[in-house]
């Protein structure tokens, strides 16, 4: 249908002539059409109805309709138990495993302490000068950090 062709057909409508129902439409627009649309969609009043979340609008319902919505109380599922109890067992495991990675490491690290005081003592008992405290790190912030970690474990004698 070309642009001429719709102008007749307007015309032959406005005449009293018989149009099609597309011409008819445009012509008489729908009572509810001209309401919604002569208003701003602020002004509306469904505008801010739809802003409150349905759970929380005061809705005037038919006590059978009211029944239906309200939800029924769910019964305990089974599962619930079995997934708290291996959340449990797993964090537990995984702090298990935590504690026995910084026990080795912890371990390691006094092996090698020990090691390095028997060498120093040995060297001590066979006659050897021995600056102690290069060897041993005294005055040095980091290997006094090391050592002060390394004896903090180990059984303090009763006074």
């Amino acid at each position: 249908m070309s642009v001429p062709s719709v102008h007749g057909s307007l015309r032959q409508a406005l005449r009293g002539g018989t149009a099609p129902r597309w011409a008819v439409s445009l012509c008489q627009p729908s009572h509810g059409r001209r309401l919604a649309s002569s208003l701003p969609t602020v002004a509306q009043q469904s505008f801010w109805k739809s802003l409150v979340p349905k759970p929380l609008r005061p809705e005037k319902l038919a006590p059978d309709v009211a029944a239906l919505r309200k939800r029924k109380a769910k019964d305990w599922n089974p599962a619930t138990f079995y997934i708290i109890i291996f959340l449990l067992i797993g964090s537990m495991s995984i702090h298990l495993i935590v504690l026995k990675r910084d026990f080795a490491t912890f371990m390691r690290q006094s092996d090698v302490k020990i090691g390095l005081l028997r060498e120093v003592v040995e060297r001590i008992q066979k006659g050897e000068s021995v600056d102690v405290e290069q060897a041993l790190g005294t005055g040095n912030p980091e290997k006094e950090v090391e050592w002060e970690d390394c004896t903090r474990w180990l059984p303090r004698p009763c006074a």
